[in-house]
Order: C-alpha cells, then sequence, then structure tokens
C-alpha cells in the first residue's frame, strides 16, 4: 500500500447470491508508532504485570522497550524486544525485578536503529498486596 490514504474495495454474495460491495478508505502513516498499550492485570497482586503494545512500523525492524518506573522516578523492570508491525506480548517484574507494592508508570518506546525515540505511550499500574 502507498503512504496516505488508500481505497480498499470489499465484495461479497451472501448464502442467496445477492452480492455487495463496500469501500473502505485506510490510512497508512510514514512514520513507526505505537499504536495501543495494555498492562494487566491491573491492579496486579503478583509482583508482575503482563504489557500488551500493538506497533505500526512502515519499514525495517525497530526496538521496543517496556520499563516500569516507580513514583521517584527509577526504572524497576525492563523488557527490551526486535519488533517490526504487529502485536506483542512482555511480561514486567520477573526475577529479581518483581514489581513491590505501589503504583508505577510503564513507558512503551519504540527506538529506531540509530537509538532515536520514534514513539512514546504510557500507563500507570497498580501493584497491590
Amino acid at each position: 500500500m502507498e503512504v496516505g490514504e488508500n481505497l480498499v474495495i470489499i465484495r461479497a454474495r451472501d448464502a442467496s447470491g445477492n452480492p455487495d460491495t463496500s469501500e473502505v478508505s485506510l490510512f497508512l502513516s510514514a512514520s513507526a508508532s505505537i499504536v495501543d498499550l495494555n498492562v494487566f492485570p491491573n491492579p496486579s497482586s503478583s509482583g508482575m504485570a503482563g504489557v500488551s503494545v500493538d506497533l505500526a512500523i512502515p519499514d525495517g525492524m525497530s526496538l521496543l522497550r517496556v520499563s516500569a518506573y516507580d513514583l521517584q522516578g527509577r526504572r524497576i523492570s525492563t523488557s527490551t524486544l526486535g519488533v517490526s508491525t504487529g502485536s506483542y506480548r512482555t511480561t514486567l517484574g520477573t526475577g529479581e525485578n518483581t514489581l513491590e507494592t505501589g503504583m508505577y508508570t510503564v513507558v512503551a518506546e519504540l527506538i529506531d536503529e540509530g537509538g532515536k525515540t520514534l514513539s512514546t505511550l504510557t500507563k500507570k499500574l497498580v501493584v497491590t498486596p
């Protein structure tokens, strides 16, 4: 598809053979972006949290860094993945980096090969006892 607006035509026939056509406009961006960020369960009582991230990356691979920061701004847990367009899941708070009771800011950063941040999205996470 081309960058910008693309017209997609969908043709279908129902069980009785009646035809139908629908036109849908799809927009393709030239820039990479984080489309959605979900943190679950939230609140968490296990000291761990799953993170689901949806990405739109026009060309090649990038890095996805997902981090949890405490209220003092200290990075407590980080997961880094090589990614392309699609959906990714990772877990924060594993091993020695278990998330203690408290509130955290989960930051997802999409980073290009040169180390430049292309897109950032944040969500709050609560960890209960």
